[in-house]
């Protein structure tokens, strides 16, 4: 199985370098979180699929895979922003 960051298409531009540094920052950046939490922010936030969908894994009830995948995206956001130092 391919880990999703695998599938970046390459944006024709040739610049192999900041294609490579883009993806060490991602797989970086994913150590930081347990897998699970981890797929379902990407499902979300990369890969543009709804919050239900991603939520799925978590729960039976529709409502409850909203929320539920909001606050792991949320979460996510958060621990990415502290380990990155990033600052509002």
């Amino acid at each position: 199985m391919t880990e999703p960051f695998d599938r970046i298409p390459s944006g024709g531009q040739g610049n192999g370098w900041s294609e490579q540094e883009a993806l060490d920052d991602l797989k970086r950046i994913k150590d930081y979180l347990p897998a699970k939490y981890w797929s379902i922010f990407e499902i979300v936030v990369r890969f543009d699929e709804p919050a239900g969908y991603a939520g799925s894994s978590l729960t039976d009830c529709k409502n409850d895979q909203i929320a539920s995948a909001r606050v792991v995206v949320q979460f996510v956001a958060d621990i990415i922003a502290m380990k990155e130092r990033l600052t509002a």
